[in-house]
């Protein structure tokens, strides 16, 4: 049997800083929505505005559910 994985997107991606507690909370975030059955298929890191990002509606219309860390 197939099992149906959401698909999400994580925004705020804070491994980019490189600090261990940051990259410790993004690797928790993605195990937690693992088990949930939820598939992170693109992340955006901290600091950058998104809002010129053209593909942004575009991804945003093919997934199921938005991460804000």
């Amino acid at each position: 049997m197939k099992i149906f994985k959401y698909k999400a997107l994580l925004f705020n991606d804070t491994r980019n800083e490189y600090h261990h507690g940051c990259s410790l909370v993004v690797k928790n975030i993605f195990s937690f929505f693992n088990n949930l059955n939820v598939d992170i298929i693109k992340t955006f890191p901290s600091g950058i505005n998104n809002l010129q990002n053209r593909n942004l509606e575009n991804l945003i219309k093919k997934v199921d559910l938005i991460i804000v860390n």
